[in-house]
């Protein structure tokens, strides 16, 4: 009896594991930072909301899934993500030839442009790109996509511009604003709400870097290849019957799901 007993407490145990990571039939885990305004954040009673949030609740509505969502970091999402506790992140991700070998991608969904954001007490800057930042302090998120593309251009051009790493994009403004950078390098959306929403006396300069567009990310395995497949598919069909733009619209003020007129745009960085 205590061997059976115990052979059903071992049971339970395992299946208590396997159903509190991604996995489960009628649930999606999906990571965010909760810490990009506007995109993912955390509302008055601590749960994310958000551009994102609402995609992926739409998402898993439309598959007849749960959607559980799981805070951290986004260096700790990626590991998440690659051990089987996310199914995928709430954060927008973009899709380069590095993370295309280990990741599958849905569509694009969002488009936002690069800016350089600076002090309106500060120097001025003409608009002719992140060229025009050449010696300068360019302070940028770290981890994110807005520092691997900037990463990536300054790489690309013999690394010009001086980059400063810092821990989230809530810093950003007030590291520029005290003078400790010369420009933050953010997405449009977020320069915005600081200028019309926080009143932030600010410039806000396009970077005249091609825009590589958001997507989600999924594992190589069998539940990512569905799930990129289906995601996708949901995705065409919220463009489609205009939900993302509806989204896009309730969040920034403006569609970011269509590229950008003045902008190029750019399906791989690097």
């Amino acid at each position: 009896m205590k061997y059976k007993a115990g052979l059903l407490s071992l049971l339970f145990i395992i299946i208590f594991i396997s159903g509190c990571g991604a996995g489960r039939t009628d649930e999606l885990t999906v990571g965010t930072t909760g810490q990009m305004a506007r995109y993912t954040q955390i509302d008055g009673e601590g749960h994310p909301e958000g551009f994102e949030i609402d995609i992926w609740n739409e998402i898993g509505r439309r598959m007849g899934k749960t959607v559980r969502f799981r805070m951290g970091t986004l260096t700790g999402l990626w590991g998440m993500l690659d051990s089987g506790s996310l199914d995928s992140i709430a954060n927008p991700t973009a899709a380069t030839k590095e993370r295309e070998e280990k990741y599958l991608f849905t569509a694009p969904y969002d488009y936002d442009p690069y800016v350089l954001v600076t002090a309106e007490s500060g120097e001025p800057f003409s608009d002719e790109g992140i060229q025009s930042f050449q010696g300068r302090s360019v302070c940028v998120a770290a981890g994110t996509n807005l520092s691997l593309v900037l990463d990536r251009w300054n790489e690309s051009h013999g690394n010009p511009v001086k980059t400063g790493y810092l821990d989230d994009q809530s810093v950003l403004l007030p590291a520029v604003m005290n003078g400790t950078y010369d420009a933050a390098f953010m997405l449009r959306s977020g320069a915005e709400i600081a200028a019309r929403d926080l009143h932030m006396d600010i410039h806000i300069h396009p970077s005249r870097i091609p825009v590589l567009p958001a997507v989600f990310a999924f594992r190589k395995d069998g539940r990512g290849r569905d799930l990129s497949v289906q995601v996708s598919r949901i995705l065409q069909d919220m463009k489609n019957d205009g939900t993302l733009r509806q989204m896009s619209v309730k969040w920034f003020g403006t569609d970011l799901t269509v590229p950008p007129p003045e902008e190029a745009v750019s399906e791989k960085n690097g």
